[in-house]
């Protein structure tokens, strides 16, 4: 049961309201416009549409990471990688630096294709 003793509706909810609140911290000439919160459950359908409002309305990315996404990360920075060449630096990282840069470069490569 969510913190408090509250129904499962207050914790969606709750979801939405965190990424509202990182959403009002991010600015363009202090913070940045990027943001990630980690959580425990993943996020629910609420959560995603403030994600995406943030994103079309107001050019912020909020990144939102579960348990099962950190795993994934940790066990494919872990994992020897096939097909990283010299060019993007990968012989120069090592774990979470090295992911990053694979999913930076993946995000980017799927903006330029769907454009």
């Amino acid at each position: 049961m969510p913190r408090g003793g509250t129904s499962g509706r207050q914790s969606v909810d709750l979801s939405a309201s965190r990424g509202l609140q990182l959403a009002n911290y991010l600015t363009r000439h202090g913070t940045g416009l990027v943001g990630v919160l980690l959580t425990r459950a993943g996020i629910d359908s609420t959560a995603q549409w403030v994600s995406r409002e943030q994103w079309v309305l107001h050019d912020k990315l909020i990144i939102w990471l579960s348990d099962d996404d950190i795993n994934a990360i940790a066990t494919q920075a872990a994992a020897p990688q096939i097909g990283m060449g010299e060019a993007s630096g990968a012989h120069l990282m090592h774990g979470l630096g090295k992911s990053c840069t694979q999913g930076y470069i993946a995000g980017t490569n799927a903006v330029k294709e769907s454009a």
